[in-house]
């Protein structure tokens, strides 16, 4: 239920700051020493994902906040942009700051790992 009423609350008013281009997300990954976090389920992780992405499904994401690095930036991507909007906020709400998303893989135009 806390799911849905973060979603409602983001379709409403968004979450525009931390939105980047695939294209922006493949430079930073490039320049800048990032967390890449796949909130999809272990399935679709399973068939593509992006390079050194970490797979912690969404449901997951809050018991396993201790193992993300606060100090980095940190990408976050899903399957429609669903997901890592919601995971945006959760983070945010636990006081990560360097948090973005490119949104849907669907999205990516660079290479994907099996």
């Amino acid at each position: 239920m806390k799911y849905i009423i973060i979603c409602l609350i983001l379709l409403l008013v968004g979450c525009d700051k931390q939105n980047i281009s695939p294209e922006q997300a493949y430079k930073m990954m490039g320049n800048e020493d990032v967390v890449i976090i796949d909130v999809r389920e272990y399935f679709e992780y399973n068939s593509g994902h992006l390079e050194n992405a970490i797979n912690i499904p969404l449901e997951d994401l809050e018991e396993k906040l201790n193992e993300i690095d606060k100090n980095k930036k940190i990408i976050v991507y899903c399957l429609s942009g669903n997901r890592a909007q919601i995971a945006l906020e959760i983070l945010a709400e636990n006081g990560y700051d360097n948090i973005y998303t490119f949104g849907e893989i669907k999205d990516w135009n660079y290479e994907l790992y099996e």
